[in-house]
Parts: structure tokens; sequence; C-alpha cells
């Protein structure tokens, strides 16, 4: 799978949650165990957050107190660094 392709990056929780899930630099690894482990072929993606054409919202939609990175749209290729 090419994630890249095109002008503009989706990811796979765009159609079925509205938003691309994000996490903040001291937030990956934690993120990435709790919703990724034991999967392989996984790619970061660092993103400049002041290129995005598309809403960041920091929310956490389950309760707690740590605030989640959420994309509310496609994410213009450009910021990704």
């Amino acid at each position: 799978m090419k994630i890249l392709d095109g002008e503009e990056y989706t990811g796979d929780t765009l159609k079925t949650e509205g938003f691309i899930h994000c996490s903040t630099l001291d937030q990956v690894i934690g993120v990435a165990n709790q919703r990724f482990k034991g999967q392989t072929g996984l790619v970061l993606l660092c993103i400049e957050t002041d290129l995005a054409k598309t809403e960041i919202r920091y929310e956490n939609l389950e309760g707690g107190k740590k605030l989640f990175p959420h994309i509310y749209g496609a994410l213009n290729r450009d910021t990704i660094r």
C-alpha cells in the first residue's frame, strides 16, 4: 500500500471515524503499544501542523485528561516531513 500517493493523506479512519488519529511526540510510543501492538509495516508520519489546511483538534473522546490531536479532513501532503 502506498499511503503517500496523490496530494492528500486520508489515513484509514477518516471515512470510518470522521478524523485521522494522531499523537504528539510524547504520546507516540504509548499509542503505538496500545493500538498497534503486534502489527508490522507501520509508518510514522511527522506532520508540520502549521502547514495543515485542515482543522486539527486536541481532544479526548474517551473522557480522559490526555488530549490527542485529531485531523478532521484530508491532510495536505506538504505537511508530511
